[in-house]
């Protein structure tokens, strides 16, 4: 059996921790922007004219009328919140209203959202199911390449 000298583990630790540590803003930003794609992807499967029935399924995503709520679906930077801890935001960019309405893109998306054609809450529970383990596969080359 081989006998490790004092210190050893200890700098292997430090090393894989420091590894750790430089990956979790990669894994936290990929799963963000997975999310958000995967929510700009539900609002893009149905779309109607203004002014016609909608084409949305009740519990599916909306419809796409005039594409500002897609085209406001953003994920921000990763950032730390404390030791070893990250956050990314996945939402709606604020101030954005579609031309034939006075309702902010980031008001009626919460409505849907929450209401019977979720798409926001679908798109992260997919991401979390599905696309967790891309995001650990991408960190851990990730740490393996550092």
């Amino acid at each position: 059996m081989r006998v490790l000298r004092p210190g050893v583990m200890r700098t292997d630790l430090i090393r894989v921790q420091a590894k750790i540590t430089a990956a979790a803003p990669v894994l936290v930003g990929h799963l963000a922007e997975q999310t958000a794609e995967k929510a700009r992807e539900l609002l893009s499967r149905n779309s109607h004219p203004y002014g016609t029935p909608t084409t949305a399924h009740h519990g599916g995503p909306p419809a796409m009328i005039s594409g500002t709520l897609h085209d406001s679906v953003a994920a921000s930077a990763p950032r730390p919140t404390g030791v070893g801890t990250w956050v990314a935001r996945v939402g709606i960019i604020a101030g954005r209203t579609p031309w034939y309405s006075k309702t902010p893109a980031a008001t009626y998306g919460a409505i849907l959202d929450r209401g019977d054609f979720p798409w926001l809450t679908a798109a992260y529970r997919d991401v979390a199911r599905t696309g967790a383990a891309a995001a650990f596969r991408r960190a851990k080359g990730f740490i393996s390449a550092a």
